[in-house]
């Protein structure tokens, strides 16, 4: 194998990401006003320990062939290649570090239920888990109930590459840390993917060019262009069956939010510039742009299925019609859709402006996402840790599962930098770049590492033009902070019902099945479930993370 000049090729590749854009993301706790900046962040202390650790990970790292290792999470973004299938790059993963691994791997959804019914049952536990979401504070809580392992100790003794990331990185270190200093989780890390590839809306250049029209700026504007899309058949068949926007999640609608002075992709819960923690749905904008959203829904707009495209698969079905003007994804998912409809130009572009015709604001992605760990029942917590150090965090384990498979989807060019070949960027069946890659277990579904040089290569010049006019209006995320255990189980108490009210509510007041004058109700019955005290509780968690 070549590896000529990979490590100054390979550098930057210790982060990693879930595209976006290209497949459904994870993110929580995505809000409108900074965190800690990632600049600030990496000035902060970034030891974990006094460990001595080995300069290199040898391999293999076991026996080939001596132990088999189970790993239950997502499948695969790109759904015709399941990873159960023993998929190329990860057949070359076997080769090298001498480990099998056993997938048990579904679909999201589906996966996040089945596994929270193990994890109760604190049995028949994989080796390697992705951690289904419920509350941020879930792996302190699933630690203390001895369902997965500590790590620290593990990744001072064994994980030299996991090491080196903490000190290029610390907010990794930092966001992974739980309150009583130890670490239980790794995630997905996506620093330096969100500075090439974005997430904001998508639109179809195409049918603004063939009914005289210019990219939206203002939120009337973003209007204008749905009625047009809904009423002059700009795909041309003769029928009025466009959608002029559609969803790949419950509330991309959030990417509306700008026009109305909010940050596109605002999440549930932001700080303000005071750095006081804020709850998104008691803001009088967020108010108008549930009204805004209900005249879309109203006059045909939106989907009327928006609220169940979490599905990827069924959004790209519905692109592959030719009926869908506007949707919400990351970079790199345009160029996709581009190739289920011929002649289709779909381009990323940024957000409404402001009311005061301002730049708008879109909220950067978590520097971290998906989280994965190791359970009570690993029978090699140290193998699997040198595993997960080799693939998610060494120079050679990255480029292999991201650019795949050298002579394939990749050589080294004359400065032993990486690049794509034709297979890739021109394949020969008509995919997109990232799911050519897929398609042979490249660029995973957890085990992600979005780096720029990556990314820039993966893009075509035009989505990566479109990147480069949105960094201005991107601001830092509210930060993902780990809770206590108690912590965790009095949110999880507070916010199980409070959640899933204002999910119907929402909804409700979009649809027109229950009326806007309704709205200071709801928010007086979400004091009443509690939020006051849900608010305390993030607040503690924000200030101890900015001290931190």
């Amino acid at each position: 194998m070549k590896r000529k000049n990979i490590a100054v090729c390979t550098a930057v590749i210790l982060t990693l990401s879930l595209l976006a854009g290209c497949g459904k993301n994870a993110e929580t706790n995505s809000g409108a006003a900074a965190g800690a900046s990632g600049t600030e962040a990496a000035q902060e202390d970034s030891s974990v320990g006094e460990a001595v650790i080995p300069e290199e990970n040898t391999l293999p790292i076991v026996e080939p062939g001596s132990l088999e290792l189970t790993y239950a999470g997502v499948d695969n973004w790109y759904t015709p290649a399941s990873y159960s299938q023993n998929l190329e790059v990860w057949q070359e993963v076997e080769k090298r570090t001498g480990i099998k691994i056993n997938w048990e791997v579904m679909p999201s959804d589906q996966y996040n239920a089945a596994m929270q019914t193990r994890i109760a049952a604190g049995s028949n536990l994989p080796d390697i888990l992705a951690v289904p979401p419920l509350w941020n504070g879930d792996v302190v809580k699933y630690a203390e109930d001895g369902v997965i392992l500590p790590l620290k100790d593990l990744i001072e003794k064994n994980a030299p590459n996991i090491m080196n990331m903490f000190e290029k990185y610390p907010i990794i270190r930092k966001v992974l840390t739980a309150p009583d200093g130890e670490i239980y989780n790794l995630a997905e890390v996506f620093i330096e993917g969100n500075e090439v590839a974005p997430k904001s809306l998508i639109i179809r250049k195409d049918w603004l060019d063939k009914l005289n029209l210019e990219i939206p700026e203002t939120i009337d504007d973003w209007y204008t262009v749905m009625k047009a899309f809904k009423e002059q058949d700009p795909n041309g068949n003769g029928i009025a069956d466009e959608i002029p926007f559609t969803l790949n999640d419950g509330a991309a609608y959030n990417y509306l939010a700008s026009g109305f002075g909010l940050t596109a992709g605002v999440g549930e819960f932001y700080a303000d510039d005071a750095g006081k923690v804020q709850y998104l749905y008691s803001s009088p904008e967020y108010k108008e742009l549930i009204a805004f959203l209900h005249k879309l829904y109203s006059e045909g707009l939106i989907d009327p299925q928006y609220s169940t495209n979490g599905d990827e698969a069924k959004v790209d079905a519905m692109i592959s019609k030719d009926i869908v003007g506007i949707s919400v994804h990351f970079a790199g998912v345009d160029e996709r859709w581009n190739k289920l409809v011929p002649g289709a130009e779909y381009v990323l572009v940024k957000p409404p402006v402001g009311p005061d015709g301002g730049q708008p604001k879109l909220v950067k992605r978590a520097p971290t996402g998906m989280q994965f760990a190791l359970s009570k029942d690993c029978k090699d917590p140290a193998a699997a840790i040198r595993w997960i150090d080799y693939i998610w965090a060494s120079d050679e384990g990255v480029i292999l599962t991201h650019f795949g498979i050298e002579g394939k989807t990749f050589d080294y060019d004359e400065n032993g930098r990486p690049k794509f070949t034709d297979w890739v960027t021109n394949n020969p069946e008509g995919l997109d770049a990232f799911s050519a890659l897929r398609s042979l277990g490249a660029f995973p579904s957890l085990f992600d590492n979005q780096t720029k040089e990556f990314m820039s290569q993966s893009m075509t010049p035009g989505t990566l033009k479109a990147c480069e006019e949105l960094m201005p209006c991107i601001i830092e995320d509210f930060p993902n902070m780990l809770a206590t255990a108690d912590e965790a189980d009095r949110l999880l108490f507070l916010q199980a019902d409070m959640k899933t009210y204002t999910k119907e509510m929402i909804q409700k007041f979009i649809m027109g099945t229950e009326s806007l004058d309704k709205y200071d109700a709801f928010l007086n019955q979400l004091d009443a479930m509690g939020l006051d005290e849900v608010l305390e509780i993030k607040q503690a968690q924000y200030d101890r993370y900015k001290q931190s």
